[in-house]
């Protein structure tokens, strides 16, 4: 493999962590004891515009990031106080809106005009789906929900929280091109590198 320049594109990189986020195990963020670990703790907030989805990450472990299916966005949004307060109060919400959803495997991305809110929970994955025009219709909690998740993307816009997401996976490309990573290197439960881009790289190179 020395040598060989990785063809993957910006969007093939977006759609892997996203799906490595709906994969994830309480004991990848740090809960190695379920019964210390939150009824809901990751939420996944996406909304399906013309052309992209934009896929809102928060855990809680903190960390707080926006995938757009088109390989924008932004990561390591957590760092900033203030969007790491705004995603807590939207795990909090979203546990009250647990009720609402029901188990699930799909990981395709939603269709457009609609939103998907996944949960990560205890027992597994979570989601409930509905057409943006009528989340304030279907009920209250989801609503609330929906518009938690629109304060922290407020947030991260308001204070500027975050890398580039496609910036990110530039350098990750490059590094792997230039052989300065580690094809051989897995993600491990616990490993606070689980979801970073170049982790994902590695991922697809092998």
């Amino acid at each position: 493999m020395a040598g060989k320049t990785i063809r993957t594109s910006a969007s093939e990189i977006a759609a892997a962590l996203r799906v490595r986020v709906l994969q994830l195990t309480p004991q990848d963020i740090g809960f190695h004891d379920l019964a210390e670990c939150p009824a809901v703790w990751g939420v996944v907030i996406e909304t399906a515009h013309p052309g992209a989805v934009a896929s809102l990450i928060a855990l809680d472990d903190g960390s707080v990031s926006l995938y757009v299916s088109d390989g924008n966005g932004c990561v390591g949004c957590g760092s900033q106080s203030e969007v790491r307060w705004a995603g807590a109060d939207l795990l909090q919400i979203a546990e009250k809106s647990l009720p609402l959803t029901a188990p699930t495997d799909v990981l395709e991305l939603p269709s457009e005009g609609q939103v998907r809110c996944y949960l990560l929970t205890r027992t597994g994955l979570h989601a409930v789906q509905a057409p943006l025009a009528d989340i304030g219709k279907i009920d209250e909690r989801l609503n609330l929900l929906y518009f938690a998740g629109q304060r922290v993307i407020a947030a991260i816009e308001r204070v500027g929280a975050g890398q580039s997401l496609a910036q990110e996976i530039r350098v990750a490309l490059n590094a792997m091109n230039s052989n300065l990573g580690d094809p051989s290197r897995e993600c491990k439960q616990g490993d606070e590198q689980c979801l970073s881009v170049g982790n994902v790289v590695r991922r697809l190179r092998t």
